[in-house]
């Protein structure tokens, strides 16, 4: 496949989709994986039970090709803040923010 045809992705972690990424895409997709890794925010007491833990580090592992490390999970955090209605919110952040006035479906956000 040509150069100019390859597309990028970029998943979390898990080990399945190494494998699948290569089963499926067979070489055509500049692949990698972030890893985040969090510390310990107090997990032992009451309060932190229900707290998210701090990430105090993020690896990305280039698997296949040549991703630019600059885009690398900039559409999953796109969908989260433009396509996602969030609980506490009860609407998406950027409308909180005012950049927008709408929830984006998927076909708009890729636009």
């Amino acid at each position: 496949m040509a150069e100019e045809h390859r597309f990028q992705l970029s998943t979390d972690d898990l080990v399945f989709y190494r494998r699948g990424v290569e089963d499926v895409f067979a070489g055509q997709a500049d692949f990698a994986q972030i890893i985040k890794i969090c510390g310990d925010y107090g997990q032992h007491d009451a309060a932190g039970r229900y707290s998210p833990a701090p990430m105090i580090e993020t690896i990305i592992k280039i698997w296949d090709g040549r991703p630019d490390r600059r885009h690398i999970s900039a559409l999953h955090f796109a969908y989260y803040n433009f396509c996602r209605i969030h609980k506490s919110l009860r609407v998406t952040p950027a409308m909180e923010a005012g950049l927008t006035n709408h929830i984006w479906t998927v076909k708009e956000l890729l636009r």
